[in-house]
């Protein structure tokens, strides 16, 4: 994850699918990952293992990186 917060900032699709995110830690760098990632376009996170208060924060970052 570090390296995506490095790295990632003109990546337009990441694809997280089947990768255990349950541990909170990780979906806190996720959250910032998007945060700072103002070119992504499709974030895939099937079958990750999220809790729906999880699930809710990375919507909610989602949601207050939205540009028109």
């Amino acid at each position: 994850m570090d390296s995506l917060a490095e790295n990632g900032a003109h990546m337009t699709r990441l694809d997280l699918d089947r990768i255990d995110l349950s541990h909170p830690v990780l979906v806190e760098k996720l959250s910032l990952f998007i945060d700072v990632s103002s070119g992504l376009q499709t974030l895939r996170v099937s079958d990750c293992n999220l809790k729906a208060k999880q699930f809710c924060l990375i919507a909610q970052t989602l949601e207050s990186n939205i540009t028109l």
